[in-house]
């Protein structure tokens, strides 16, 4: 029979891996669409340097303000998406290692925009890694992380 405490710790240990689980997917997906803004950089580049009859001086400074608009605009979005793809999934790695809870919780609650399938996956990131149970997990792999580090290491 499984007492009550074994049974919260194994019910914790397949949250946590199922969140890091959907923490690296997320970050999968969103490293595969990270490079679609870059169609606006190619635009803004082919608006930058080509002659357009519809501005009064062709490839003038009318053009390369608005292919330069959406260069920016476009490389912008890159860079964030980017960014984040790369929060997820290094918020997927951290909770395997029972790391940097706090920030995985940041990582939630800005997934939370990207609704709906973030705004789950936040939500339950969030809920998750407030349990007591899963804190004090996160503290033991830092303690132990810590005591298991070489000598000289340790900023004491």
């Amino acid at each position: 029979m499984i007492h009550e405490q074994e049974r919260a710790q194994i019910l914790d240990e397949e949250h946590l891996r199922l969140l890091s689980l959907a923490f690296l997917v997320a970050g999968g997906v969103h490293a595969a669409f990270c490079f679609f803004p870059l169609i606006y950089v190619a635009m803004g580049a082919m608006i930058w340097v080509s002659p357009d009859p519809a501005f009064s001086n062709p490839s003038g400074p009318e053009a390369r303000f608005l292919g330069g608009i959406f260069m920016a605009i476009g490389l912008v979005l890159f860079a964030l998406i980017a960014v984040f793809a790369a929060a997820q999934l290094f918020s997927g790695y951290c909770i395997r290692k029972r790391k940097h809870r706090i920030f995985v919780l940041i990582t939630s609650g800005i997934s939370c925009l990207m609704v709906p399938y973030g705004t789950m996956l936040g939500v339950s990131g969030i809920i998750v890694l407030q349990r007591p149970t899963v804190v004090k997990m996160f503290q033991e792999a830092d303690v132990n992380a810590d005591t298991n580090s070489p000598p000289g290491l340790n900023a004491s």
